[in-house]
């Protein structure tokens, strides 16, 4: 079972940031409460803030807790994406973002470059 390979991976390596978003996942697939996921997430991050290919991993469970409100947990990974240049994956997370809060735009582009906020505007607007 996933869920029992994850915990042994954490039994092992409590600092695996990999495992805390397998989890997080696992939670998701077992039907457990979003809030239990968003825990698991939520330590994902705080172990890996700054790694790309994570958040890149963590984009669909972040636009779930988006779609919960959860602006905060996201605004880390939109930023890492942002100015890794995945402009395509950070405007997935914006586009979400704004639909719950129009005023988000600000605060989680606060300190991008000018490049880099073209480049998530240019992606976003290809989708509409």
């Amino acid at each position: 079972c996933a869920a029992d390979a994850t915990y042994n991976l954490l039994q092992r390596n409590p600092a695996s940031s990999i495992g805390w978003y397998l989890l997080a996942w696992t939670a998701r697939l077992d039907g457990s409460g979003p809030a239990k996921a968003a825990a698991y997430l939520e330590r994902s991050v705080a172990l890996a803030p700054r790694e790309v290919w994570m958040a890149i991993k963590r984009v669909p469970l972040m636009q779930a807790e988006l779609v919960r409100g959860q602006m905060t947990l996201a605004r880390g990974d939109y930023r890492v994406l942002a100015e890794a240049e995945r402009a395509d994956l950070a405007a997935v997370l914006l586009r979400d973002c704004v639909v719950r809060d129009p005023l988000c735009e600000a605060d989680w582009n606060a300190g991008l470059t000018s490049r880099q906020m073209k480049l998530v505007w240019t992606e976003m607007s290809r989708d509409r």
